[in-house]
């Protein structure tokens, strides 16, 4: 049996572009990760408990080097992720990053009972990418994720 690994999910944020960091949203823990079943299948599945229909783009900093110094790299495919589970082996845990599209809109009903005080929302969609997805590179503009501690939750997942 393989060593299971935990996933920091790091989402409802946004990527800056200079310096490129991952700032706002949460951050939910994974716990028994399974890398023998590990796939972007598996971690699209993670971010439908998450309640998002859809992910624009998934990314991982390298485990084991400070993350505000880390670089992001982009998972494209099962290769990336099985990358990732041989990065993961003696640091037990990985951080990945979730762009994705607003999923349930809110919609406003600009008749009579909306007051002078409400003000239209405007959301902003950021889906330019970032980072490499080459672990050997060095970008200076790689930065650190602001988020709240708080917001942090662990989720058991049963690895069969």
């Amino acid at each position: 049996m393989s060593e299971l690994f935990s996933i920091s999910v790091h989402h409802d944020g946004h990527f800056t572009d200079n310096p490129q960091k991952y700032v706002g949203g949460k951050v939910d823990i994974v716990d028994n990760c399974d890398p023998d079943r590990w796939s972007k299948t598996e971690i699209k599945d993670i971010c439908m408990e998450f309640r998002y229909t859809s992910v624009s783009r998934i990314w991982y900093k390298m485990p084991g080097i400070d993350l505000e110094k880390a670089n992001f790299h982009l998972i494209v495919d099962d290769d990336d992720t099985m990358f990732m589970t041989d990065l993961v082996i003696g640091n037990e845990e990985i951080h990945v990053f979730l762009e994705h599209p607003v999923d349930n809109p809110i919609l406003v009903d600009e008749g009579e009972h909306v007051g002078a005080d409400v003000q239209p929302l405007a959301v902003e969609q950021n889906l330019l990418g970032y980072g490499s997805n080459d672990e050997g590179s060095d970008n200076s503009n790689s930065g650190s994720e602001d988020y709240n501690n708080s917001n942090e939750d662990h989720i058991e997942v049963d690895a069969e």
